[in-house]
């Protein structure tokens, strides 16, 4: 209490180099520093770093469409006031004085629109929580909006205003009000420059939109790769229960008593095919658990990271989650804490320590202590399904619970029907060896693994309600302009009628305009999407962020908006009556 962020990782600091200097075989090079827990490496934190700050720049780009979309909406606007701002030129009103009027108006919009934010933003602020795909954890995400938050929004809508207004201001502006009076009885339509500027703004709506389409669908993408990757363990019918016996003051070595007694009771259990027991739950919100060897017969090379992963588990466990045993053998029950250390090792850890050779006899020294490999098993995922094959190895958990800073008891049981029927067993057997045991969470193995794509998973669903926003609000935009387009040609399109042209000839000339303007965006966003690929990169799994079925599928998308969105101002231009046109021209 009282202490800043700052000071208390200075004082960290100042005690990891004390202990690195005091003990410097072990703690040499060895830092440590406080960050608030948004900052965690671990977690759900540490899951949703990458893709949160993906989600922020797709938030930015959806509110460029929308200040692009405001931006046509005044330039409409400006084009019908070029009457009232001639007089005001002409009664001595500069180029400045105009500028700062419509933006003014534009600020006055910006104000009632983020008043009216306000009530809306403390009525979704658990929006969040909505969107968050479900898991076997409980996963608690908090969004409060803070004074902060609010003066950040604030600004926002103010830069907002900025980028919205200044476009019509400045074209207005720079027009020659004299001719700007002398055309006043002809209507007020967007000169060239305008109607120009107009159709930039649609370009980079659609740009933007396919920017974001591309991103949802290469995440989707992703996602559907992380689903379907083997494991390297069979989860399905199996249970996992975390126990903390700590909690009863057991001690080591009464947690492995405990838990020998509980698998012996669940292997008699009438429903229960398998029963297994480790300190650690693979694929997990943690980082898992690593410690450093020292392999006989390797020399590692200068700076080489000897750290490698492992996990303690009780026999059984290689056969509950079928993990193929290659070479060697199992855990037995002999293998407890006054026998000789024995770990068993994977694929990886024998290819790099020992170039792919045998490694069952061979020796590794790991907490101080000789151990011998009895087995090799196959690779499989522990930290996450997008990691690459990595050394791992396991030991004996009565020879190592308790020595290797344990975090409680992980029990496996595989079952013949649902394993939702598991639960009721296990506190049966758990209260028959001690009533007074407690802290137990229980779930299907397949849901708590669903941490491993659950990162991915929020992106996806976030990015597809950010997706939909982009392509509504660029769908709204090119109608728009093309609604606006039509009225401003109607005379033209007369015109064109009264000489012979079809309506069918009038419906494509307008339809060919905005899939025209779509196309334009669409080239523009693939610019877009290749100078965004290297930020997206590192956070998809088997597919690249310039994915060509996720660009054409965009693409496709959008120009079947874009038709759509022409369509009904192109009926409404292909019913013209050049006979009343004319006239009223």
């Amino acid at each position: 209490p009282g202490v800043g962020i700052a000071e208390a990782s200075a004082e960290a600091a100042t005690v990891a180099a004390r202990l690195a200097r005091a003990y410097p075989k072990t703690n040499q090079g060895v830092g440590a520093r406080i960050v608030p827990v948004w900052k965690s490496q671990s977690g759900v934190s540490g899951i949703l770093a990458s893709p949160m700050a993906i989600l922020g720049a797709a938030c930015g780009l959806v509110l460029l469409i929308a200040c692009a979309n405001v931006a046509n909406l005044l330039l409409v606007r400006a084009a019908s006031r070029q009457t009232e701002f001639g007089i005001r030129a002409a009664l001595g009103a500069g180029p400045g004085r105009l500028s700062r009027q419509l933006v003014s108006e534009s600020f006055l919009l910006a104000l009632l629109a983020t008043v009216a934010a306000f009530p809306l933003a403390l009525w979704s602020q658990n929006v969040l929580t909505y969107l968050v795909p479900p898991t076997g954890l409980p996963v608690l995400l908090e969004a409060r909006p803070s004074p902060r938050v609010f003066l950040f929004a604030a600004l926002i809508c103010l830069a907002s205003t900025l980028i919205s207004g200044l476009p019509p201001a400045v074209q207005l502006v720079r027009r020659n009000q004299v001719d700007t009076l002398k055309q006043a009885g002809r209507g007020n339509t967007l000169n060239g420059r305008s109607r120009r500027l107009s159709g930039v703004l649609v370009t980079a709506e659609v740009a933007l939109a396919l920017a974001g389409l591309v991103t949802l669908g290469v995440f989707l993408r992703s996602l559907n790769g992380l689903r379907n990757t083997p494991a390297g363990f069979d989860y399905d019918n199996v249970t996992v229960c975390r126990l903390f016996l700590s909690t009863n003051n057991y001690t080591a070595s009464e947690e492995r008593q405990f838990s020998r007694r509980l698998r012996a009771r669940l292997l008699d259990a009438a429903s229960v095919t398998g029963a297994a027991y480790s300190d650690s739950i693979p694929l997990g919100f943690g980082l898992g658990k690593w410690t450093g060897v020292s392999v006989d017969g390797y020399a590692p090379r200068p700076g080489e990271n000897m750290d490698v992963h492992f996990a303690s588990v009780s026999p059984g466990y290689f056969d509950l989650l079928r993990t193929p045993l290659l070479e060697g053998r199992d855990f037995e029950l002999d293998d407890n804490d006054a026998a000789p250390g024995v770990m068993i090792v994977n694929e990886s850890f024998a290819r790099r320590f020992f170039d792919g050779r045998g490694p069952v006899g061979r020796r590794v020294r790991i907490f101080g202590k000789p151990f011998t490999i009895v087995g090799m098993v196959r690779d499989a995922k522990y930290l996450s399904l997008s990691e690459t094959p990595q050394p791992y190895f396991y030991t004996a958990f009565d020879q190592v619970h308790g020595a290797s800073g344990d975090g409680g008891v992980a029990f496996y049981a595989r079952t013949e029907g649902a394993t939702g029927d598991f639960a009721p067993v296990l506190r049966r057997e758990m209260s028959a060896i001690d009533p007074n045991s407690a802290g137990m969470t229980t779930m299907p193995l397949a849901d708590y693994i669903s941490a491993a794509w659950f990162g991915p998973r929020v992106a996806s669903y976030f990015l597809g309600v950010l997706g939909g926003i982009a392509l509504l609000l660029a769908s709204v935009g090119l109608y728009g302009v093309m609604a606006y387009s039509v009225s401003q040609r109607t005379r033209e399109i007369g015109i064109r009628m009264a000489l012979g042209a079809g309506a069918n000839g009038v419906l494509g000339m307008v339809i060919r305009r905005g899939v025209w303007l779509a196309v334009a965006g669409i080239c523009v966003g693939l610019a877009l999407t290749q100078a965004m690929a290297p930020l997206i990169a590192p956070l998809l799994y088997r597919v690249g962020p310039t994915d060509p079925l996720s660009i054409a599928a965009a693409a496709l998308v959008l120009v079947a908006v874009a038709g759509f969105a022409s369509l009904i101002p192109a009926l409404r231009a292909s019913r013209v009556d050049p006979t009343v046109t004319l006239r009223q021209e």
